[in-house]
């Protein structure tokens, strides 16, 4: 009860320091910002329960907004459109390059073409969005979503589209054991889409995930990493897993991020009219383009990487574990989904017609 006071009343502060630095303009922002930043990223206990209090209040603020589902920067080629999948719904385009990350996170990567018969469990899931998309057109068994914002599971479970192997449960990814879902399954794949940064005890989620994880499964991880923390991450995922690959796609994240731009902006302008500095705000949330601090962090103190996990095998050299980018299964990922289309589904036939 402590903890949870002391929490309040140094969030409060900092919600008290923000409508400051509002008022009084562009350096206050900056001191402000900079404390912000420390807390959400770089603190222990109150780093969890900061992005919880967000993304709650986040998700009540578009309560509204029935196409923005999934919430991560995107994944592109580097074509003009960026597109790898060829989408027809209207709520499947509007989260293009977002839908992409899940479909490059859970298949591209890894070279497969669907997960039928695979139970697929995604940790902090948010809007879920993600992965029901990958319930929708690549038939997984199971498809469980887990995140520790109720208001985002609510969102979640009211457009679930009627798909019956989907589902979705609040709870702490830090203390699996304690989220009321079926623990007797053995996942065939987990994944933890830009999500990893919100909690500071990896050690728990690595242990958690071992033990739901399949023999021969994999636990995909895409996120954001600030480059003088990658080594001791790295060493806390040898830990538990084996890094299978490892993959830098900085610049088709940043590629997505410039193609999502214009809907971002109008998202922002939407709710925001005439406060430049509230603006940025939102697109530091957001990871707009040019002008957002994610973006501007990316290739420089920042990369974002995808590493394919899985449980360690004694056989394999130790020296082999860690992979660098595969050029060649890249460009062939890139050429065979960009050809890929899901004109199957009765909803998207009807809408192309």
């Amino acid at each position: 009860m402590i903890i949870v006071l002391e929490l309040f009343l140094q969030f409060g502060l900092l919600l008290v320091l923000l409508g400051l630095c509002l008022w009084l303009g562009d350096k206050v922002f900056l001191v402000v910002e900079h404390l912000i930043y420390h807390l959400i990223y770089q603190s222990t206990w109150p780093r969890k329960l900061i992005w919880k209090f967000f993304y709650n209040s986040f998700s009540w603020y578009l309560k509204n907004e029935n196409y923005f589902r999934s919430h991560n920067c995107g994944y592109a080629i580097l074509t003009q459109t960026g597109e790898t999948l060829k989408l027809v719904a209207k709520q499947d385009i509007k989260n293009q390059y977002q839908n992409q990350m899940y479909h490059y996170a859970a298949l591209g990567i890894r070279n497969l073409d669907d997960l039928q018969g695979k139970n697929v469990l995604d940790l902090a899931t948010g809007r879920g969005g993600g992965l029901a998309f990958l319930a929708k057109y690549f038939y997984p068994k199971n498809a469980v979503g887990i995140d520790i914002s109720s208001h985002q599971i609510q969102f979640a479970q009211s457009h679930q589209d009627e798909i019956d192997s989907l589902s979705y449960f609040q709870g702490d990814v830090e203390c699996l054991n304690a989220v009321n879902f079926d623990k007797d399954i053995q996942y065939d794949l987990i994944t933890c889409i830009e999500s990893l940064h919100c909690f500071s005890n990896l050690s728990a989620i690595f242990n958690g995930v071992q033990n739901l994880m399949q023999k021969n499964g994999n636990f995909v991880i895409v996120d954001i990493f600030e480059k003088k923390e990658v080594k001791n991450i790295e060493k806390i995922m040898k830990h538990f897993f084996m890094i299978e690959k490892r993959e830098i796609i900085t610049i088709n994240v940043k590629h997505a991020m410039n193609l999502d731009k214009p809907r971002v902006e109008k998202m922002i302008s939407k709710f925001i009219t005439d406060n430049e500095i509230a603006k940025q705000v939102m697109r530091n949330i957001l990871a707009s383009a040019e002008g957002s601090k994610t973006y501007e962090e990316l290739g420089k103190t920042k990369e974002y990487i995808c590493y394919v996990l899985r449980h360690p095998n004694p056989a394999i050299d130790a020296t082999h574990q860690c992979q660098s980018p595969n050029e060649k299964n890249m460009r062939r990922y890139q050429e065979q989904m960009a050809l890929h289309s899901y004109q199957n589904d009765p909803q998207n036939q009807q809408q192309s017609m």
